[in-house]
């Protein structure tokens, strides 16, 4: 098994930036760091059951279906630009920010993990990844079901670490201090950029 030469490549497949990573840099921005990181189970826990389908062979059948494909694509482009337009629209509590640089209050993880769960589980981009990507790292010789599971981990791990320093820049913008109008310019650019997300998904063909 080469996990040394999979660490950096995890830690680079993870520092992609995405839809969950840039929930984290939100998170961040709202809450800190290290509530981003936490949150980041959510996709943890999406990307466990996929290392597992892929582990087990079935991930080449969901990669190569199309039907499968499309009614991911679509529910994740769909979900994206419900994000992007309440974030773009919004004007009461749920600003990343409030007036002065005051972060809305924090009423627990569970809203946050589930966020990010559905943003993993609609990115039908990411189960491709983990079949084209994680066997490569994968020895011959020695036991395949043991380096599976040590290439997943190191995954989900180098996943939780993203999330932590995205979570880390989000929380830097997060602390300076902004006024009203610089505040709804923040809700607009966030809202469009989960739109572009929702826009690039659409535009995605499955690889043949």
């Amino acid at each position: 098994m080469d996990w040394l030469f999979f660490v950096p490549a995890s830690i680079l497949l993870s520092l992609t930036f995405g839809p969950n990573n840039f929930m984290s840099v939100v998170y961040g921005m709202r809450f800190g760091p290290m509530v981003a990181a936490k949150a980041s189970i959510g996709r943890v826990m999406v990307f466990t059951v996929m290392i597992i389908v892929t582990a087990g062979g079935l991930g080449i059948l969901l990669a190569t279906s199309a039907t499968a494909f499309q009614i991911i694509k679509w529910c994740g482009v769909a979900y994206l630009a419900y994000l992007g337009i309440k974030l773009f629209f919004n004007k009461g509590d749920d600003s990343l920010l409030s007036n002065a640089g005051e972060k809305p209050a924090y009423t627990g993880l569970r809203p946050l993990v589930k966020k990010e769960l559905v943003l993993a589980a609609a990115n039908p981009k990411a189960i491709l990844i983990m079949t084209a990507v994680l066997p490569q790292f994968i020895s011959t010789e020695g036991d395949y079901l043991q380096q599976f599971t040590i290439i997943g981990v190191t995954f989900l791990c180098t996943e939780i670490l993203s999330a932590w320093i995205y979570g880390t820049a989000g929380h830097f913008v997060g602390t300076r201090n902004f006024g009203a109008a610089l505040q709804q310019k923040i809700n607009h650019a966030t809202g469009a950029m989960f739109l572009i997300f929702a826009t690039l998904l659409a535009l995605t063909e499955q690889e043949q």
